[in-house]
């Protein structure tokens, strides 16, 4: 009986500073809208195909979600689509890759372009609607177990057939030059980075080291992280060097890191952070120096393409939501990296999915499991100062 009231006593304690006005104001939304305006199917859990077939409207499919900026800001969103009958007798509808493409300024429908999956729809999921804007215009995208290059109007431009029997591919677009990154993996150990020139489709480079692989690219600059094991410590090492010279240059080595994600910025300046772990610092390597570290908790980071803002995903856990078992709460910061002071910040959610900055640094676009929303980072009254 004691222990039910002290946790009743507890209840009305933290209801009770749930209310404290806060210090930071959260930004406003300049639009949002639901997935119905864009006809978007309804995002659920990635069951098997011939399990939620037979299951209600509560169980459907994810659609896996990925909400981008192409480099002349507008909002580029790609999804899986999946194969279900709707109404018993009726024709099932097809499985398809899909891709939107919406204005900045109020989320208009530009452009909707689908590519029927005609391979098995499992593998294609494990590659997920993987297309990117390139930074010189155009896009790249593996569908149906092929890397393409797709032009402003996505029509094919190059094509080449990827070896999907064994590997899972990924592709890095980087926020500046012409090349960019097809990742290949078959286990933890082998991993191949292909430097890939986007105007002519030619491998220029090819990275094969166990434990290594290229984590970005600027212009010519490439990037590698190297993950070394020793007496049940764990070292990061990262190097540089130019494409088509031969000798990689040491930057730093970290210890306190477990998986790194390394990072171009608009300056060619390096972020890291360490996301799978949600660690509570991150450092910048510039000039070949690595700076202090930062105290902010930087988890998934987003640098913009031509400004010194990132986008960075910060989770919320209160001792209520702890006490309740709930899920945790996460909002976006749009973070000055040259200040260390936080832009903005949007309202907590419970069901994010997705989320992207724009090249100028002025827009944020998060994608929740009912809404697609656009911030504005900066005021009217922010320009004119």
């Amino acid at each position: 009986m004691k222990s039910i009231k002290n946790k009743v006593f507890l209840l009305l304690f933290l209801l009770s500073t749930m209310f404290v006005p806060v210090a930071f104001a959260l930004g406003k939304r300049v639009w949002t809208f639901d997935y119905k305006k864009l006809n978007l199917p309804e995002y659920g859990n990635p069951l098997g195909r011939d399990k939620w077939e037979t299951m209600g409207a509560y169980d459907k499919p994810n659609p896996y979600y990925k909400i981008q900026f192409t480099p002349d800001n507008k909002i580029l969103i790609s999804f899986l689509e999946h194969r279900y009958q709707p109404q018993l007798g009726s024709k099932a509808q097809p499985e398809k890759i899909v891709a939107l493409l919406l204005s900045r300024e109020k989320g208009e429908l530009i452009r909707r372009v689908e590519w029927p999956i005609v391979n098995d729809f499992e593998k294609q999921a494990r590659f997920g609607p993987r297309i990117y804007p390139l930074p010189s215009g155009g896009y790249v995208a593996t569908i149906n177990g092929h890397l393409q290059a797709l032009d402003s109007s996505f029509s094919v431009i190059h094509d080449r057939v990827l070896d999907t029997s064994e590997s899972v591919y990924n592709i890095t677009v980087p926020l500046s030059g012409k090349f960019f990154i097809l990742g290949q993996s078959s286990d933890r150990r082998k991993r191949i980075s292909e430097i890939i020139n986007s105007v002519t489709f030619e491998t220029i480079e090819r990275f094969d080291v166990p434990y290594s692989g290229i984590a970005d690219i600027w212009e010519e600059r490439l990037l590698s992280e190297s993950y070394i094991d020793s007496d049940g410590i764990r070292e990061i090492r990262f190097f540089e060097k130019q494409i088509g010279a031969s000798q990689w240059n040491h930057l730093v080595s970290v210890q306190q890191m477990t998986y790194a994600e390394a990072k171009f910025i608009y300056n060619g300046a390096i972020v890291v952070s360490d996301p799978p772990y949600r660690k509570d610092f991150w450092f910048m390597i510039e000039d070949g120096r690595k700076s202090d570290p930062v105290s902010k908790g930087f988890i998934e980071l987003k640098p913009s393409r031509n400004a010194q803002i990132v986008a960075n995903k910060a989770t919320h856990t209160s001792a209520f939501r702890r006490f309740f078992d709930l899920f945790e709460k996460e909002s976006i910061e749009a973070y000055d990296l040259s200040t260390q002071q936080v832009l903005l910040e949007t309202k907590k959610y419970t069901d994010m999915v997705d989320y992207a900055i724009s090249p100028d640094g002025d827009s944020i676009i998060l994608i929740t499991k009912h809404k697609i929303e656009l911030y504005n980072v900066h005021s009217k009254n922010d320009k004119k100062k």
